[in-house]
């Protein structure tokens, strides 16, 4: 059984490959968690981790955003992003 940060960073990946334009890494979430061996009540907090970032990516990166200090929120790498944005969820 996977632990938690095992499920976080299997969510960190999932963003990041969303955020790289990759928008339909949703359709395949299933199959992605069951490769990386992560099941039954960990995969239900995957995909509530996954989910809930998107509903809130708006929210999450102005929050974010008024977080940097002389710093572009674009200049962020995409890995970087994805760790912040689920951070901040």
């Amino acid at each position: 059984m996977a632990t938690r940060s095992q499920v976080r960073e299997v969510v960190v990946q999932l963003l990041y490959a969303y955020g790289s334009g990759n928008d339909g890494i949703s359709k395949f979430i299933d199959e992605i968690l069951e490769e990386k061996k992560i099941k039954n009540a960990q995969q239900t907090f995957a995909k509530e981790l996954f989910s809930g970032v998107l509903t809130n990516l708006e929210a999450l990166d102005l929050r974010i955003t008024h977080q940097l200090k002389g710093w572009n929120f674009e200049r962020i790498g995409d890995i970087e992003r994805a760790i912040l944005r689920l951070g901040a969820y």
